[in-house]
């Protein structure tokens, strides 16, 4: 799946193109001209501008958080005004010949916050020529480091955002000060904040797409539903998430409600009759998306096209707010924002004779550390009620928005969506600032991933990564901390930054969906295709009644798999019981069963007890197999093969190897055997001898199959090689049966070299 949108080039080139000048200087000088000429033009012309409207989501959010830097918005005057001086002083020296690509450092303070570094960093990518250099050879791997980078700087941004925020009021080390939030908060502050994902969902391109405007939007003064075709163009609207459908009242009448041209379901969830006045209390005016207001609640052809469009709904919402009607304040995580934004200077701002700039972590008698988490229900009474034993957030239950299938596809549609409590309060600072999900999870990341090891200021402190370690000790977190990290991990919603649509087959196994779960997915996946070809032709949807696993129609998969390409098999299990039902190991040879069935190895979501890591997210710059292109998923879950990329060594196929291959496998026991609970671990080793020796290979023998490669600099110099480990389980019969077990990442071999091998082959 090609992520156009992502390979686009930096905002110093967009600018040249845009003004057809392009720079005669070098180094800085043409950066700083470029710098200037971009801020003018969307300053002045910031919706009309052909500038605007040529840059994709991702340069423009690189250029707002590139101006929020320069301008000091979100960090001391002081920093921004050093670098602004240091930029001037390297142009000023200047002697006509040799170009300018590096300022003073310590005078433009860039050490002194991990921050102000990354922007600089930034800013010199997407505005100093000169930086291409490092990937001379590849374009397209150039335009990925630029990528990576804007993502990293979408991040940091957001959690200096909200950090600032706190420590600007003074009061981010106070527990229950009061939070002053003025009438109509969400709707004077939604669309101001620039999301902590650079942009979401890029594989889909909604911006370039057509026919995006719904159909109907719910008109908040008005009072009712309209046709949007009634407007000569779109007008902006919110979007509203939720959930509903688990909780809908099937033994009582649907209510007609004045303004909406439908029967709407009851639920008890809330009482569907003070929608509008709710609506009107919160947004005060303009236009909202509510699904229950603006699609038809009758299956019928205007419905489903509707439920087709989901990405182009949400991804063109000027704003999208997420309704936790479970929810009646945020003290609890509000302080866990507040914490973390503490975590997060305390580790990435500058060390000077010993001591950090800014406050010490809060001790556990501090207010901070007594108030719960609210995205959990309400724990359950404890069977004895003398006994107030807490339940730990493994055992607790997390608020129904955060299992539902379809707000799965709303969150990676838009992770930038404000979280708000039954009463429409918003998750904010003190002082306003709204506070996103995406912000909360960069916030939450900076920790679970380790991510503050990396902002440690290596150059004024001896503090090494252990020693960080043990003064962060995450067993002394506040509750609220924990548990939040834990519910993300949980839900899968620690990577929403940056989603994958194959990840998205992975997450949604985990969530609850009443009925119709390709509907409730198709739309981020960018596979509709199936779904709107078939209500072009016969009027009504495609029939679910032959699931492969029980979980989607094997039409909607094969066209996510050509389009989504070779990473979506590769995701990653964690031991083999997801082989229960297709093979038996217990006599220590992988013998099919008599009644064995297929069992999904190579897709992205299981039917199984087993953990799978969700699939691979593709290179900016790659060479996919062509023998992919002829696998088909068969309706009981196994793949048809009749060309495979079959990895083997040569002396003619080597190249030098730079360094051990990568291989994810079933783990050899203390026993020395395989069973169906052997955990699936990585290793670094040599692949050749893996396929060699692995698990009695005479009877059983091992495969190493090519899916694509990954570019790095050049063609010449290439990131590894990447395939999937296949076991043959049957050799008899018709064709030749095998199960996925593994995936590999090698240097020994270009991928293009890996010959096509006519084959036929059942992966079970």
């Amino acid at each position: 799946m090609a992520d156009d949108s992502w390979r686009r080039e930096p905002l110093g080139d967009a600018i040249e193109q845009h003004s057809q000048q392009i720079g005669n200087a070098q180094g800085f000088i043409r950066a700083m001209d470029n710098w200037d000429r971009i801020q003018k033009v969307l300053k002045y012309e910031p919706e009309s501008s052909d500038l605007r409207a040529r840059l994709s989501k991702s340069q423009y959010n690189s250029y707002q958080i590139l101006l929020e830097w320069w301008n000091g918005s979100i960090q001391d005057q002081a920093l921004s005004e050093a670098m602004r001086s240091a930029l001037q002083s390297a142009i000023a020296g200047y002697d006509g010949q040799t170009p300018i690509y590096e300022i003073n450092e310590t005078k433009g303070r860039i050490e002194e916050s991990g921050y102000h570094r990354s922007m600089y960093l930034l800013f010199r990518l997407e505005f100093l020529y000169e930086m291409r250099m490092l990937h001379a050879k590849e374009h397209d791997a150039f335009l990925g480091f630029v990528q990576g980078i804007r993502e990293t700087g979408a991040q940091y941004a957001a959690r200096q955002r909200i950090a600032h925020s706190f420590l600007r009021d003074g009061q981010v080390s106070s527990g229950n000060s009061r939070v002053r939030q003025e009438p109509g908060l969400l709707s004077i502050r939604l669309g101001q904040t620039i999301g902590a994902c650079i942009e979401s969902c890029p594989w889909l391109k909604i911006e370039e797409t057509g026919n995006s405007a719904p159909y109907y939007l719910w008109d908040v003064t008005r009072k009712r539903t309209v046709f949007t075709h009634e407007f000569s163009s779109c007008p902006k609207y919110v979007c509203v998430s939720h959930t509903w459908g688990r909780w809908r009242i099937h033994d009582e009448p649907d209510i007609r409600l004045t303004g909406v041209p439908w029967s709407i379901p009851r639920n008890t969830k809330f009482n569907v009759e003070d929608l509008p006045e709710q609506l009107l209390v919160t947004f005060h005016g303009g236009f909202v998306w509510f699904d229950l207001l603006c699609i038809p609640q009758d299956r019928s052809e205007r419905a489903l096209i509707e439920i087709s469009r989901q990405a182009a709904i949400f991804g063109n919402a000027t704003s999208v707010v997420a309704w936790l009607n479970d929810v009646t304040s945020w003290t609890g995580l509000r302080n866990a924002a507040k914490y973390l934004s503490l975590l997060y200077l305390h580790f990435s701002v500058d060390v000077r004779n010993g001591s950090r700039k800014i406050e010490e972590v809060p001790e556990p008698e501090d207010e901070l550390f007594e108030h719960d988490m609210e995205l959990y229900l309400p724990e359950r009474e404890s069977s004895h009620e003398a006994d107030e034993v807490a339940l730990s957030p493994a055992e607790l239950e997390p608020l129904p928005w955060f299992s539902s299938l379809w707000t799965l596809q709303e969150v990676c549609l838009r992770p930038d969506m404000v979280l708000c409590t039954k009463d429409w309060e918003p998750l904010a600072t003190e002082s306003g600032t709204l506070i996103p999900l995406d912000h909360v999870v960069a916030l939450s990341n900076f920790i679970f991933k380790g991510t503050f090891l990396t902002a440690l200021n290596r150059k004024n402190t001896d503090t090494s990564e252990d020693e960080a370690l043990e003064e962060l000790a995450l067993d002394s977190l506040i509750p609220g901390c924990q548990d939040l990290m834990d519910l993300l991990q949980s839900t899968c919603l620690y990577d929403i930054n940056w989603v994958s649509p194959g990840t998205v087959f992975t997450l949604g196994q985990l969530r609850h969906c009443s009925e119709n779960r390709a509907e409730a997915i198709m739309s981020v996946v960018g596979a509709t295709d199936w779904f709107t070809s078939r209500l072009d032709e016969q009027r009504h949807p495609p029939p679910e009644d032959s699931l492969v696993l029980g979980y989607y129609p094997g039409a909607f998969l094969n066209e996510a798999r050509r389009k989504i390409g070779p990473t979506f098999f590769t995701a990653v299990p964690s031991d083999l019981r997801y082989l229960t039902g297709a093979i038996d190991l217990s006599g220590g040879t992988w013998a099919i069963l008599d009644n064995g069935r297929a069992v999904g190895s190579a897709l992205p979501f299981t039917s199984s007890s087993t953990h799978l890591q969700p699939p691979q997210k593709y290179a900016p710059a790659a060479w996919n197999h062509p023998s992919l292109a002829d696998w088909n998923i068969q309706n009981d879950g196994s793949i048809r093969v009749r060309r495979a990329g079959i990895f083997t060594y040569s002396e003619t196929d080597a190249i030098e190897k730079i360094e051990d291959d990568w291989i994810t496998a079933p783990l050899i026991d203390e026993n020395g055997q395989i069973t169906l609970d052997s955990e699936v671990g990585l290793a670094r080793g040599d692949l050749e001898d893996w396929l060699r020796d692995f698990s009695v290979p005479s009877e059983a023998p091992n495969y190493a199959v090519c899916l694509y490669q990954q570019i790095y600099l050049s063609q010449e110099i290439p990131g590894p090689q990447s395939g999937i480990l296949l076991k043959q389980v049957k050799a008899k019969g018709p064709h030749v049966t095998l199960v996925k077990v593994g995936l590999y990442l090698t240097y020994s071999c270009f991928a293009r070299d890996v010959p096509t091998t006519e084959v036929d082959w059942i992966i079970l």
